[in-house]
């Protein structure tokens, strides 16, 4: 075997890759790399491990080639021809980032966000394959036309219920839970690759988290066969998950703030790493949001307000309506445009960009997609869990770096002290502690951003793979 010195390694990797760059490759993009039987291409879980140069390798092999896994995605012609359906994301360019609508999920459905995501790691061959994903194909459009029958089914569910979720979300976990729960496993006929060698490296992702099936009366005592169970991958962006639930990962939302590979050859700053100066940044305290949420979540949210609106370097915009609001029937693809919600979230995403702090009370669950928003745009987050809360947020995506990019107040703290300024104490904050907060932000905040074209590597979805990855591939 050709000796390749860890010197002319090095230099092929900065080439590909310069120091400022925090993306993976894969060991077939650097044939040296391939060729070396000591360097063992390992994958890192946690956020801040990241750095191609700050991690050395065994002695033997003197420097890492860090490996993103191929992905194995299963065909699905009647997924991928209902994701061709989809109008083209309407993103604007605003200070040189790409801008998406507001949506909790995402605007193009979260399963659509991922695969796409997946497409820099793909292999078409099996057999070379470090995972394997399989995705069931959402109910309704543009994957299937709502039937008669449906349109009825959703009459009778009634009213929309504020505290779950619109009616034809509804109607799409219910029958997301018949194909989970279908007692021969059919669908799972279609993984023809599956063998009990490779079944724990094998995910299947649905839409929604299979385990909410219990809030449908027809599935609430029924369980999900065993082996499908084993196999379903819950990507959950709206409760917490400890580090340790197998199969089960918390995920960033799908921020309006959105990157791609295409935008960083051009020379555009990500919004995250922009200078952080007091022009740029003129208000200390900004609050964007509704006052609704769960009771603990309305206290909060009213007081953060009330303190907000006494203080004049802070700025408070409060939404009336519930976001997104519930259309019965109407899918979110038909109404994704709509000019009262893109107008709300331009003036929110603006106001976080001229802010310092971004106040980020919890609503209808712990996690909010407004944090996520916040930090893409270098506002530091100002968070209100109980400590155990704060624990498995975000464990392989923000937790590794958490301390040093947010602030966090008890809500417990708060009831017990309702003379506490929340905003006076913000005041006392250093500017050097201020700067350090805003400069681990803009080293970390790639791992929660979702690409836009399925180009660029080293954002969310990433992650997740790490999180994914069996122990035997971290670096010895």
């Amino acid at each position: 075997m050709a000796h390749v010195s860890s010197r002319s390694l090095l230099s092929l990797v900065l080439l590909l890759f310069p120091p400022s760059t925090t993306s993976l490759f894969s060991c077939e993009d650097a044939p040296e790399c391939a060729s070396m039987e000591q360097l063992e291409c390992h994958r890192r879980v946690r956020a801040d491990e990241l750095s191609l140069l700050s991690h050395p390798c065994p002695r033997s092999c003197g420097f890492c080639c860090v490996s993103a896994p191929r992905v194995y995605i299963y065909p699905d012609e009647e997924f991928e021809r209902g994701s061709r359906k989809l109008p083209p994301l309407p993103l604007r360019f605003a200070n040189g980032s790409r801008v998406a609508p507001h949506s909790f999920l995402a605007d193009q459905g979260l399963l659509k966000v991922i695969h796409d995501n997946l497409q820099p790691m793909l292999t078409s061959q099996p057999s070379r394959a470090d995972v394997f994903f399989a995705f069931i194909t959402p109910y309704g459009p543009p994957y299937h036309e709502y039937t008669p029958s449906d349109h009825a089914e959703m009459d009778a569910m009634g009213s929309p219920n504020m505290s779950y979720i619109p009616n034809y979300m509804r109607l799409r976990l219910k029958r997301q839970c018949a194909v989970v729960h279908e007692p021969n496993l059919e669908w799972t006929r279609r993984l023809t690759h599956l063998t009990p060698a490779n079944a724990r490296r094998h995910f299947v992702l649905a839409e929604t988290p299979p385990e909410l099936c219990h809030l449908e009366p027809e599935f609430r005592s029924r369980r999900i066969p065993s082996q499908m169970a084993r196999l379903l991958l819950q990507l959950d962006v709206d409760n917490l998950h400890s580090r340790s639930t197998r199969r089960k990962l918390q995920i960033p939302y799908v921020s309006s703030i959105r990157w791609s590979r295409a935008l960083e050859m051009s020379g555009a700053r990500p919004p995250w790493q922009r200078p952080r100066t007091a022009i740029e940044r003129p208000l200390r305290v900004a609050f964007t949001g509704s006052l609704n949420g769960r009771p603990q979540s309305i206290y909060v949210r009213t007081r953060l307000v009330e303190q907000c609106r006494r203080h004049p370097g802070c700025e408070a915009q409060v939404e009336t309506q519930y976001p997104g609001g519930f259309r019965q029937h109407t899918d979110p693809y038909a109404v994704r445009g709509a000019l009262r919600e893109s107008n709300n979230m331009a003036v929110a995403l603006a106001l976080k960009a001229r802010s310092v702090f971004c106040l980020e009370p919890q609503g209808f669950s712990p996690p909010r997609k407004s944090t996520i928003d916040s930090i893409l745009l270098g506002c530091i987050p100002v968070m209100f869990y109980s400590s155990l809360e704060l624990e498995q947020l975000l464990p392989f995506h923000f937790a590794p770096w958490r301390l040093n990019a947010s602030l966090n107040f008890r809500p417990r703290f708060l009831k017990e002290n309702p003379s506490f300024d929340v905003l006076d104490a913000l005041e006392q904050i250093s500017d050097e502690r201020i700067h350090r907060m805003q400069q681990t932000i803009a080293e970390h905040a790639h791992t929660l951003v979702y690409d836009t074209d399925g180009t660029w590597k080293g954002g969310a979805v990433e992650q997740v793979l790490r999180a994914l990855m069996p122990k035997s591939h971290d670096c010895a």
